[in-house]
Formats: C-alpha cells, structure tokens, sequence
C-alpha cells in the first residue's frame, strides 16, 4: 500500500472541511452527538491539511520517504482510513440532509437542514412523521412476505398435483380423423340425458375450463362423477381430466391446445365399440373446439351450457346477469391465486412509439433540407422553465419557476439552415438546436434569433449540463415537417444536459462559434482596485461558484476567459483577453487556490439601463467614448488657441474623465479556484499564450459573439 501524494491528501482535506460546513448548517436542531463529529471532522480537515504542506515543503528529504516499509504502510492505513471514514459522513450528508431553495430578490437562497428521522426525537409532530410511514412500510413488506409465500405453495401445489396425476401424451391421436369430430344420429340418442347428471357435470365441465388453480370444485371432479355414472344406469369410468387453460385467438399456443385436449379425451375412452356411453362421452369431448368466439366474456358461460347438455343447440339468450357475475368472480379469485395468472393487457401492453421509421426519416429529411449539421451528439434530457399557477389560497409576489420536461434519451443537433424568402428571394442563414427523441414521439426545435447574443452556460456542479439563457420559444413540431405545431412554449431558459462533458463540449463550440480550450471551477471571484487606496477599498464580489472558461476564436487568434457575474452583482459575463500586445493582462499567482488578474479594462453598465443575462459588455463603449472625445476637443482647439487656461481646463477635465471610467470599468479581479491543480493548469495556459510571439493586436472586446 502506497502513501498517497500530496494531491489526494488535500483533496481530502477539502471534502472534510465541506463536510463540517454542512455539519455547522444544521448543528442548532441536530442531536448532541453530531456536534462531536463536526469538531471531530473539522480538526481532521486542519490535520490533512497540515500533512499536505508538509509533505508539499518536504517533497526531497521527506521523513515519510526516507522511512522504512513498516513506516509507510502505517502511514498508508490511516490516510486510508481516514478517507473511508470521509466518504461514510459525506454519504450520510447525501441520505440524511435536505437542501431547500428559497427565492429571494437577488437571487435564490440555499438551506440545509437535517431529515425528519434525524429530528424525531426533537418534537412530537416529527416523531409521527417518521413512525408512521415506517410502520406501514413494515406493514407492506410483512404482507408482499405472506403473499410471496402462499403463491409459492400454491405453484408447488398445481406442479405436483400435474405430475401425479397427468396422463401419458398417446403416440397417435385418433380423434383428429374427420370421422371422429362428426357423431351420428344414433350415438346421440341412445341414451337421454337425465336431469339429475346435468347439475354436476356443468359444474365438472366448468372446473375443468378454468386456469390452473387451486379450488373447491376441481377437488370434488371425481365424486361427482361418480353420482353420474351411477344415476345414467352405467358405468362410466372418467379419469381426472387436467386444468385446461382456454386459448383465445391472440393466445401463442394456436390450437395446440384443442389437439391436446382432444387426444386426451380420445386416449381415455373405455369399451371396445364407439356406439357405447363412454365413446360417446370422447365424442363430445372432441366435439368441443369450434371456433372461438372473439368475446371470451361472453363465450365463457356458452360453452359451459354447451358441455352440461351434451349434443343440444346452444341456447338462444345470453345468460343471466348472475351467473355471469358469478363466471367473473370465480375467474378473478381463480386468477389472483393462480401461479400462471391471466395475462393483463395493462400490464402486458408494451411501449410503441406512434411514429414509424419511414415516417422518422421523412421528417428529418424535410426539416433538414439545404442543411449542415454542425453538431450531432446524445443527450439525456431537455427542460425549459416555466412558470407556476399561483395558489389563490396563498398569494405570493414572487413568481415560482419550475422545470418542465421537453423529452429525454434524445439526439441533439445543431443545424445551420439556408432559407431563400419567397417574395424578395432573399437569402439567410438561420441556426436551430433540434431535440429528437428516441421513442419518435418529441420533435423540439429552438430558432436562434439574429439579433440575439447566445452564449452557453455551463453547470459548475455538472460539466454535461449547459444552458441557453435567452427569451425564446421551443416549438414541438408534429410528425409531419410543416404541419401545424403540437405545442409552442415561450421561456427564458433551456437545460440540456449530454451524455458526457465531451459532448456538451462540442455542442457549446458549435453555438459560440469558438474552440472550448478549458473549463475552471472557480469558488469565487472579488474585484480589486488599482492604486494608492487599493488596499482599502471594499472587496465587492464579482462571482461565485462559477466556471472559467477559455476560448479561442480561430479567425482572430483571440483567447478569451469568461466568467459568469453574480446575480447581486449585476447581468451578463465578465469577459477578458488573454493574449492581446495592445492591453495585456497580467496573472500573479498569490497563494493557496487564488490568482489575482490585473490590467483588465472590462466597463460596467450605467444604472437602470436594461440588461441581458447573458450579455457580455453592454456599456464597453465607455472607454472608447471618453478617449474619441479627447480626440475631439484637441482636434477643435488649434494650436493658436492654445493658452495656459486652457491647457489647465483640458488636464482637469481629462482628470475629471479618467476618474470617471476608473469608476466605471473593472481594472483588476482575484479570483479563487476550486482546487490548486485548476490554478496550476490556468497559470500554465496563460503562459504558453502570453509567450513571445504568441501576443497579437486585437480589437476592443466589445462582444463574444
């Protein structure tokens, strides 16, 4: 067992410290004993830590390397141990806690606080929240137990009630010659049918139709047979006859089952000639498979009249409400215990999708046409916000937003469409994001707009999940390209989340029209100030939580790092070159996880002026506003004009000016990294492309798109 590097330690020691975070959240309504395993884990974040630094300070002459085998394997087990125990607190944290989402004005508010089973003991009302559910959990599990069980005897029961009692199969089956199906006047009348017989063998007759299952009157099949035999003045000798399932016309048997039957009957008949009782009673039994009706409802208790009375017409009116009730409930109660219970068509009914495969291609054909796809990757699911019902009952001013779902498991494309106007021929482009859903049923498509500025947002908590950002409307087309839409919704934020963070990757390329060099998790990101009062202004906090991503724009040779602003602190993304010669940034690397960025020229926006949330730069023409407006006045004023006032009012109003944009534009951000290998990575990249040679003059960024 090997000591772990200096790396996993400290990611240890970081999952530790959240650990005892989350413990704090809720330490004022948990139990006494979880406040001993806050401190505990909390001094075991501090210890980890320690021993990280440690090891980092003394990566060559380290006491734990220059130690013996022994040593190392000691140090090894408690690391491990260590890290065991981390993941047993960070799992009951995941079972055990419960976060709610509050909104408020600036934003949403995240609570923590412990489950209602780590609260029983706290009040009366949670204790009943937790035994009372549990009981009856209890309750269900007890009984699934009991019904488990009776259904495993009963199955054992039919299995070894077929193998004692079932006959052998007979080689040849001479009830199948047309002969044998037809019986003759005379065999039909040579004995009549008494009255008394007739009771008992429609009850034999139905019990022999009915599934296998355990019941009363299957048992009491040879009594009864025998007060036949004795009434009709012969002597009849019936064997059992087994449970036979009846088969209907979707049944998977065909008519295996009358063959069977049919044999069976021909194979147990006693006497040597076919005009005697016995043969007569084989020629019934044959006789009972005409075709099925399509109603097994109805053909049920028909063909029980048709087995009771022998050779006679079927009955000219349907039966009687209560004996076909009766029918139905012994079918039902025959049913639930059976071990092979009746096939349910609700149960049994599969998923097919209502469009077929032609009709699939069709639509992608017709929606695609003077078409490139850019983009075709897998996806998981596809939601859109919405907004919910007020309650009248308690009205609220803030609006409650919920996630609807589009479509899940589907292929998401991004497609660039040529389309010719038909009045003026003009011609354009137009970008769509299309979700098609693998069972055919959703066809969703999202138009990208002109005059819009689409930037993707990218999850910090999922690196597959990004998001559009922008007022739009999701169209559901029918399966049919051109007919009229299924359903149109208008929202203001589209999650699609991908298979993988590969694919997500890709698809973010395709909508920015850039290369996706790198994603950094940042914990957050404070402005800082330039100057001889820069180490007392207030730190105001820009971002947080957010991801750091660089991009490359190919046509330029531009690498661009954008960060999503804070809803406190304003709209829209904090946006920066990496590489320019004409204003470089400079990056120093200051301890820990945090980096401060300097020479950065990004302006905010004027107050009360409307914003989009995923707009970069609204006001970015401050800058140069204030530097043509210089240019202006010096142009205007000639030389000859040129006084010492004058030359005293322009310095003070250029003063006046640089005062002004110093106040209005970002010159400096720190921003902490999630990890100190995410801000290894990020100082590598900016060197390579802070290289010589690899700076280039580039213009005013005054948009990403």
């Amino acid at each position: 067992m090997a000591v772990p590097n200096v790396g996993d330690i400290l990611m240890l020691s970081q999952v530790a410290w959240k650990i005892g975070r989350a413990f704090t959240a809720g330490r004022e309504e948990a139990p006494a004993e979880l406040h001993a395993v806050e401190t505990d884990i909390t001094g075991l974040s501090h210890a980890l830590k320690q021993l990280a630094e440690t090891l980092h300070a003394d990566a060559n002459s380290s006491l734990i390397s220059q130690s013996d085998r022994r040593v190392q394997q000691g140090v090894a087990i408690i690391t491990s141990t260590c890290q065991r125990t981390v993941h047993d607190l960070d799992s009951l944290l995941d079972r055990y806690q419960t976060i709610r989402k509050h909104r408020t004005v600036g934003g949403f508010a995240i609570e923590r606080s412990w489950s209602d089973l780590v609260l029983a003991h706290t009040s009366l009302e949670q204790l009943e929240n937790v035994v009372t559910p549990m009981a009856k959990r209890f309750d269900s599990m007890c009984l699934d137990d009991e019904l488990d069980e009776i259904s495993r005897f009963v199955q054992e029961l039919a299995i070894a009630n077929n193998t004692t009692r079932a006959p052998p199969v007979p080689l040849r089956n001479p009830a199948r010659s047309p002969v044998a199906e037809i019986p003759t006047p005379l065999n039909s009348t040579l004995v009549p049918l008494s009255p008394p017989a007739l009771l008992p063998r429609r009850v034999n007759v139905t019990s022999s139709q009915r599934q296998r299952s355990v019941s009363t009157e299957s048992v009491t099949s040879q009594p009864i047979n025998k007060d036949v035999s004795s009434v009709s003045g012969y002597t009849v000798t019936t064997p059992p006859t087994p449970p036979r399932k009846r088969v209907s016309e979707f049944s998977f048997g065909g008519s295996s089952a009358r063959d069977s039957t049919s044999s069976y009957a021909s194979s147990i008949s006693s006497g040597p000639s076919r005009n005697s009782l016995n043969s007569r009673h084989a020629l019934v039994a044959v006789s009972e498979s005409p075709p099925l009706p399509k109603t097994p409802e109805l053909g049920e208790p028909m063909q029980a009249k048709t087995n009771s009375s022998s050779l006679l017409p079927p009955p000219a009116l349907r039966p009687s409400s209560t004996h076909s009730a009766q029918t139905a409930d012994r079918k039902q109660s025959s049913s639930t215990l059976s071990p092979f219970p009746a096939r349910k068509d609700s149960i049994t009914k599969l998923h097919r999708s209502s469009t077929t495969a032609s009709q699939k291609s069709t639509f992608e054909k017709e929606a695609f046409r003077n078409s490139a796809v850019l983009c075709d990757v897998r996806g998981r699911i596809v939601e859109y916000a919405q907004l919910t019902v007020p309650d009248p009952n308690c009205p609220s001013d803030f609006a409650d937003i919920e996630m609807v779902e589009a479509c899940d498991s589907c292929r998401i494309t991004v497609v660039r469409k040529r389309i010719t106007d038909p009045v003026t021929k003009n011609v354009r482009v137009v970008t769509s994001i299309w979700a098609l859903s693998d069972d055919n049923n959703v066809r969703v498509e999202l138009k990208m707009e002109d005059d819009e500025m689409y930037i993707p947002y990218s999850s910090y908590f999922s690196p597959a999940k990004v998001s559009m950002t922008v007022p739009c409307e999701l169209k559901f087309h029918d399966v049919r390209y051109g007919n009229r839409l299924v359903k149109a919704a208008r929202t203001s934020w589209v999650n699609y989340v991908f298979e993988d963070a590969q694919a997500a990757a890709l698809f973010q390329n395709e909508i920015m029209g850039r290369t996706l060099l790198a994603t950094f998790r940042t914990a957050k990101t404070m402005r800082i100030h330039e100057g001889a009062l820069a180490s007392f202004a207030y730190a105001e906090q820009m971002c947080a939580l957010e991801n750091l991503r660089v991009w490359e724009d190919t046509d330029t040779g531009a690498i661009i790092g954008l960060i999503h602003f804070s809803a406190s602190f304003r709209a829209g993304y904090l946006a920066f070159y990496l590489n320019s010669s004409t204003h470089p940034v400079k990056v120093q690397d200051v301890s820990g996880k945090e980096v401060k960025v300097k020479g950065l020229r990004v302006p905010i926006a004027e107050a009360g002026r409307a914003m989009r949330k995923d707009s970069v730069v609204d006001d970015a023409e401050t800058i140069t506003e204030a530097s043509e407006a210089d240019r202006r006045r010096e142009d205007s004023s000639g030389a000859s004009e040129a006084s010492g006032g004058d030359l005293a009012k322009k310095s003070k109003s250029k003063g006046k000016t640089a005062d002004v944009d110093r106040k209005k534009v970002i010159s400096g951000a720190k921003i902490e990294f999630a990890t100190e290998m995410e801000k290894r990575e990020f100082l590598d990249l900016v060197a390579e492309y802070q290289r010589p040679g690899r700076l280039c003059e580039l213009p005013d960024l005054l948009g990403v798109n």
